[in-house]
């Protein structure tokens, strides 16, 4: 399993010019996920703003951040269409991943929607917070 908790950008003129901005002040590009190996990893979290949207201008080209770990060999990533507060983002990783260990046969995608479920049980008038996150892969 890889997790990411960072900021994410994409680039409107590029179709792969997404990147991870990570914690240490590095910067991990779309072309350098697609070409890593997971080895056994099973799943990329990636608790970063915007990991699977897309560039504006080339929506039908471009690689978001998700698909690229897709392409790299992971079999599902969880990932965010859009900026997401820091407190709603902690709440549902912990809550994923404690459903992904308690029930791991049931896998990452079922973990992920009852983890935006219980969002939504929490903040019912507030579907943007819960619309931000998404599942990819198998």
């Amino acid at each position: 399993m890889r997790h990411f908790g960072c900021h994410a950008a994409t680039d409107p003129a590029a179709p792969s010019g997404a990147l991870l901005h990570l914690p240490s002040g590095e910067s991990l590009p779309v072309l350098d996920v697609c070409r890593a190996r997971p080895g056994a990893a099973r799943l990329a979290f990636l608790a970063a703003c915007g990991a699977a949207r897309t560039s504006e201008r080339l929506s039908d080209a471009a690689i978001p951040i998700t698909g690229a770990f897709l392409l790299a060999g992971f079999p599902t990533a969880v990932g965010t269409l859009r900026e997401i507060d820091s407190t709603h983002a902690d709440h549902v990783t912990r809550d994923f991943y404690r459903r992904a260990a308690e029930e791991p046969a049931h896998g990452p995608a079922l973990a992920a929607h009852h983890s935006v479920r219980a969002l939504r049980e929490r903040m019912p008038q507030r579907p943007h917070v819960r619309a931000a996150y998404v599942h990819a892969g198998a």
